[in-house]
């Protein structure tokens, strides 16, 4: 490859290589004539006291986008538009206000730190790579001739900005972390969750054990509550929103159309077999692909075409959650799992274990006897799914239904009906029906079910007739007149930009906080449809009333006394045991008691105890063959006797320490860059009114 073809090819190839600083780099660059030129034109936002045109906006938007789409291969639809909008206005605060802290650290790159960085002796792997020679070997004479090359000057300032933009970056991440230090004690820790595995016998006194009946709370115990957790009871300023959706959904006109369009295409993709592959793209709103599928994979309809189809044949079209699919069958081949179509009779165990298994019996019997096993099911089956089908629970394999089902379909005989097998549901008669180990190699042509142009134009018309209407009329009154239906969300915070019901939508929750009760939004574009909405209540920022919460605190004074009263138990257990080490003995006081042993166990999840950090410890540091004092844990209280801890080792501890040591830090770094840019946005002026302009 010659000196000029390799530069030219380093642009689209950092897009999607060199990672995400180079990706913000790209979207961002071409957006910063706009900030010059563009002050007259509509502004979409501030960041930090700097506005953000419309121009600017869109072009980073636009940016995005185009690289979404060179690296997945497909086009973005425009349900998915919401979302990117989203992500690139969050990198543009981001971005805005690093280069504002770079700016105010007095932070620089000098022409020599980027020289020394391109031309030193280990110049940027991600540059290198892309001149190395026959041998394997970087050709660094080329290299240099490259970056010197004047021909080259677009790609060669391109890559100098870049990397300068990187330097800048590097130096506040170095500013910003250099107070980030890790402990000997953090790394032990670690390296104890890790490495040390331990195992103990318990006794828990389970909270769960005394009733509620027996707990007496008083509302002064609930005040008391109230008082010492107030601050778990603050509450941000919320909202609550009625809106009306209009959904985006297709009409059984625009449905039929489309099928109608599949099945012409069918026809001429049958009469021109010899550019099939770039017709099947053509027609399809999926990338093309050949994909060889199993049984399970298919929905129903389409698994008995291709059962029944010829090589080369086309079958559908059947309705997929893709859209309208048709698929071009190839050949069959041999999997190496069996998969098995099987029907089955359901009788719920419930509380009478002994009568249901007596009712399956004699259905059973009445089938050795020639019973119609649909008929049957459809008569006595309680798997409301199956039994309106026959019994037919369709096509599986391994891991497709809980392990006694599977176990009995997967090893059953094709016809053979079987006696009742037990599971968690209860008791099944199964019948395989079928067997296959055949695969299906196809292409497909997918066409999304949407609405038409001209169904997607009523819909958002009837949503601007609302918006007209209701600015005029009371907003539930003005839809009900339309004959809408109105649906008003919980209360909601400014964030995470998260409405319940809706989900995150970051421009519509900042309308609701812009606006008053009452007040009537324009149209709304969501991946759900349009929306439009009105604030139906503005609640302050404060502390929950002591009122609203009396039954949640409840809950939490009745844990707590139940927990003290186990605690005594424990203790009570503990005195006497008078000294003994055998945990068993406590169900001689307390019959009731659970006392059981941990498996071997490392790291802060055990089974059948749970995340319970006090447990762990007690076992980390407690005498070996030593009662502990009670233990007041997450489930109730607890005598715990460790029995088993493997020995620190310092020559393994040696080996792992530095390589924990990098875990921890890198996380640390992590965790405080974006606590960091977090209090930025928090304490810089942000307004974000792109909802005036993108909706």
């Amino acid at each position: 490859m010659g000196m000029m073809a390799r530069m030219r090819s380093l642009a689209p190839w950092f897009i999607i290589t060199v990672g995400g600083l180079f990706v913000l780099f790209m979207i961002f660059s071409d957006t910063r004539m706009g900030s010059i030129f563009g002050k007259t034109e509509a502004v979409v936002g501030s960041i930090a006291g700097e506005d953000v045109t419309a121009q600017e906006y869109s072009t980073a938007v636009d940016n995005f986008v185009k690289q979404q789409e060179q690296q997945t291969g497909r086009k973005v639809e425009e349900d998915q538009m919401e979302y990117y909008r989203d992500q690139v206005w969050n990198m543009l605060v981001n971005e805005k206000l690093m280069q504002k802290k770079i700016k105010e650290y007095g932070i620089i790159v000098t022409d020599e730190e980027l020289r020394d960085l391109l031309l030193g002796a280990n110049p940027p792997q991600e540059l290198a790579r892309n001149f190395i020679d026959s041998t394997g070997k970087f050709d660094r004479a080329t290299y240099e001739r490259a970056l010197r090359d004047p021909k080259a000057k677009d790609q060669l300032i391109l890559i100098e900005n870049y990397y300068r933009t990187n330097l800048l970056n590097q130096k506040l991440m170095d500013y910003l972390f250099a107070t980030i230090n890790v402990s000997e004690d953090e790394i032990r820790r670690q390296y104890d969750d890790q490495a040390i595995k331990m195992r103990a016998d318990y006794a828990l006194f389970d909270i769960n054990s005394v009733s509620d009946a027996d707990v007496k709370v008083t509302d002064e115990d609930l005040r008391n509550y109230y008082n010492k957790h107030m601050s778990d009871y603050k509450m941000d300023a919320q909202k609550k929103l009625k809106y009306v959706l209009f959904s985006k959904k297709a009409t059984a006109q625009d449905s039929a159309r489309i099928r109608e369009g599949l099945v012409k295409s069918m026809d001429k993709l049958q009469k021109d077999t010899a550019n099939l592959k770039s017709l099947i793209s053509a027609y399809s709103d999926l990338p093309y692909s050949k994909d060889t599928l199993s049984v399970t994979s298919l929905p129903a309809q389409a698994k008995n075409l291709l059962f029944a189809a010829k090589p080369n044949q086309f079958v559908g079209p059947v309705v997929t959650p893709e859209g309208y699919t048709v698929y071009h069958f190839i050949a069959r081949v041999k999997g190496k799992d069996p998969v098995v179509r099987a029907s089955h009779i359901l009788i719920r165990s419930g509380v009478d274990d002994k009568a249901a298994k007596a009712k399956a019996d004699d259905i059973y019997n009445q089938l050795q006897k020639g019973a119609n096993f649909a008929e049957m099911a459809k008569k006595y089956s309680e798997d409301p799914g199956s039994a309106s089908n026959g019994g037919d629970a369709g096509w599986g394999s391994k891991g497709t239904w809980v392990k006694e089902f599977e176990d009995a379909a997967l090893n059953g005989k094709v016809g053979v009906i079987q006696k009742p097998v037990k599971t968690a549901f209860g008791y099944h008669i199964i019948k395989v029906t079928d067997r296959s180990e055949d695969k299906f190699v196809v292409e497909k042509i997918v066409n999304k079910i949407a609405p038409s142009p001209t169904t997607a134009t009523r819909i958002q018309r009837n949503a601007n007739d609302l918006v007209k209407l209701a600015k005029d009329e009371d907003f539930q009154k003005a839809a009900e007149m339309m004959k809408f239906k109105v649906v008003e969300t919980p209360a909601f915070t400014q964030k995470p930009n998260f409405i319940p019901g809706l989900g995150y939508n970051q421009t519509l929750v900042q309308w609701a906080f812009e606006n008053s009760v009452g007040d009537v939004s324009d149209v709304f574009s969501t991946p759900a449809g349009y929306i439009v909405a009105s604030v139906s209540a503005d609640i302050k920022a404060g502390v929950k009333p002591f009122e609203d919460l009396k039954e949640a605190i409840k809950v939490n004074v009745v844990k707590e006394k139940k927990l003290e009263k186990m605690m005594a138990e424990a203790a009570d257990a503990k005195a006497k045991l008078a000294g003994s080490n055998d945990l068993k003995l406590v169900t001689n006081f307390y019959p009731s008691i659970k006392v059981d042993t941990t498996t071997t166990f490392s790291g802060s999840v055990l089974p059948n105890v749970g995340r319970d950090f006090a447990f762990i410890e007690a076992c980390a540091k407690g005498d070996l063959d030593k009662i502990s004092n009670p233990i007041k844990g997450l489930r109730g209280a607890y005598l715990i006797k460790p029995t088993f801890r493997t020995p620190f080792s310092q020559q393994d501890y040696a080996s792992q320490r530095d390589a924990i040591r990098d875990k921890i830090l890198q996380g640390k770094k992590q965790q405080f860059f974006q606590q960091w840019l977090t209090s930025l946005r928090d304490e810089e002026k942000i307004v974000d009114e792109r909802y005036k302009y993108f909706r």
